[in-house]
């Protein structure tokens, strides 16, 4: 990776020399280094990575469940509708229904 040393010990003595944020990696004899003290190389270098990969393909059985989502959705849409243009209707009918009362 760009910035950082060929070996593990090699990383490990660079981060010592710079003192690099880091914390045992638990259960482990691993080292984890806090991102911000990373050289800039490698930080530039882990964002891209993290960018150039792909997003995995959506199983089709959650394309089935999105599909049914939306449709739900549009048709709770469109009920909604429906029943605000009665409502609206009523009251119209109400109001010219009490002017005819004396």
């Amino acid at each position: 990776m760009p910035g950082l040393p060929g070996t593990p010990n090699g990383v490990r003595i660079k981060a010592l020399r710079e003192s690099w944020q880091s914390q045992r990696r638990v259960g482990t004899k691993a080292m984890e280094y806090s991102f911000d003290t990373l050289p800039n190389e490698a930080k530039t270098a882990l964002i891209e990575a993290s960018i150039n990969q792909a997003a995995p393909a959506p199983e089709p059985l959650a394309l089935s469940i999105m599909a049914l989502h939306s449709a739900t959705v549009r048709r709770v849409e469109t009920l909604e509708h429906l029943l605000l243009t009665a409502c609206d209707e009523v009251l119209e009918l109400k109001r010219l229904l009490g002017g005819c009362h004396a």
